[in-house]
Order: structure tokens, then C-alpha cells, then sequence
């Protein structure tokens, strides 16, 4: 994910976003495709990791914040890189830092937040295969298998690679534990920050 921008904003950088955010607590508006989405969470673990707050403009999908955000309604949008990447590029929005914790060859240029005054912070949308409950072992094996090789293959990572995205691929007890600890993570985010389902 990439956190974007007006390019007539006030914001030339990620410190610049923390000293006003801590200067203006809920002043600073930002958008997101809905409460709980991996935009609302990214934009929450950087408000607890910098001891901020600020004002969360939920929407029905991403088109809307970045609509707003263009229009110069919103002040920023942490936002997927195949969304935002096409708007950096054209120059209608402004890239200010990656949430990985290394640059992409979408985005060239643009450090992660982690190396632009906020260490550790880190917010990876990730996906995954699931079989359902009791699908036997050999099938299981096999399927793993097959979305390894596709995603470690050349074609695969260069169209990861053209959309922002950073193709990797765990399975088995690694995956489990990763999910594990995603699962931890977040929750405790959720409360921290007091977040609620509508």
C-alpha cells in the first residue's frame, strides 16, 4: 500500500504528516473503502504507532476516497498500489511512503514509511488460498504445490510486479503461524484504537 496525497497538499513527507498530525489531533482527514478495511487499518497502526489522531472518512469502496482525495476533500489515503500507483504516476496524486518495508519497482523512488521517520511500522494486504475443512492431505499438498510454482514463476512476479504487489507464497505450518500472528496483531490494533463494525 502506498500513503497519497493532493499534489497541492501542504504534505511533501511522512514527517510532515506525523508533526501535523500530532499538532492538529483530529484535524487531518483521511479516506478508506470502509470501517475494518485494509486502508482504515493501515491509516490506524500509523496513528498508534505515532501517538495521533486522525479523522476517518469511511466510503463504499476506494473510488470514492480517491475521487475525494483529487478533488482536494480529503487529506491523505493509505491505498493499495494497483489503485493509487495509475494517479502517482499521471501526477494527480503525490506518493509520500510505501507501508512494505521495501520499495517496488511500481513505485520507483517512493521509500517505505519505515525508512521516512516511522521504524517498524509495516502493513502487508495479503491474500491466500483456503481449502475447506477436510479436504484430504495429498490434495491439499498438491494444490500448495501447483500456487507456489505459479507464483514463483517469471510471468507471475512480472505482472506482481507491474501492479505494485510483491509475490511471495507460504503454505503448511509457516502459513499457519504467519496467519497466527497476523490474527494477534490486528486484534490488538482493533482495540487499541477502539475500531467498531457497523
Amino acid at each position: 500500500m502506498v500513503l497519497v496525497v493532493n499534489p497541492q497538499s501542504r504534505f511533501k513527507s511522512v514527517q510532515e504528516v506525523m508533526t501535523a498530525a500530532k499538532a492538529e489531533p483530529d484535524g487531518l482527514t483521511y479516506g478508506s473503502s470502509g470501517i475494518g478495511s485494509a486502508q482504515h487499518l493501515a491509516a490506524a497502526l500509523f496513528q498508534d504507532a505515532t501517538k495521533t489522531r486522525m479523522r476517518h472518512v469511511p466510503y463504499k469502496g476506494g473510488n470514492g476516497t480517491m475521487t475525494d482525495l483529487i478533488g482536494g476533500q480529503l487529506d491523505m489515503a493509505f491505498e493499495v498500489v494497483p489503485v493509487a500507483g495509475p494517479f502517482v504516476r499521471n501526477g494527480r496524486l503525490r506518493a509520500l511512503g510505501l507501508t512494505s518495508n521495501r520499495e517496488i519497482a511500481a513505485l520507483p523512488g517512493v521509500k517505505p514509511i519505515a525508512q521516512s521517520g516511522l521504524p517498524g511500522y509495516e502493513m502487508v494486504f495479503w491474500n491466500a488460498f483456503f481449502a475447506p475443512l477436510g479436504t484430504p492431505a495429498p490434495v491439499v499438498e498438491r494444490l500448495s504445490k501447483v500456487i507456489l510454482t505459479t507464483v514463483a514463476s517469471k510471468e507471475f512476479q512480472d505482472k506482481m510486479n507491474e501492479m505494485g504487489a510483491i509475490a511471495g507464497g507460504l503454505a503448511g505450518a509457516e502459513f499457519v503461524a504467519f496467519q497466527r500472528a497476523e490474527q494477534a496483531r490486528w486484534s490488538r490494533l482493533v482495540k487499541a484504537m477502539d475500531i467498531q463494525p457497523e
